[in-house]
């Protein structure tokens, strides 16, 4: 079973969590089709048990999710 927590983020950059986290294990980039066409990038960490990992989503540079997960 995996247990999910999601919060609500702070105005983070990209080069703020690339500062904290390093560079990600996996990062997704793309453009989401709405009036002002916002550029959409999930960033994806993996912890060295591998159990858990994190998903940090980010529109236009800023942060505005972030996601953990472990699997049991």
């Amino acid at each position: 079973m995996n247990k999910e927590s999601k919060v609500s983020c702070p105005p983070f950059t990209t080069e703020d969590v690339l500062c904290v986290r390093g560079k990600p294990m996996a990062k997704e980039v793309r453009i989401i089709n709405n009036r002002n066409s916002a550029k959409q990038e999930e960033w994806i960490y993996s912890h060295v048990n591998g159990n858990t990992k994190e998903k940090y989503i980010f529109t236009d540079g800023y942060l505005v999710g972030w996601q953990k997960t472990e699997l049991q």
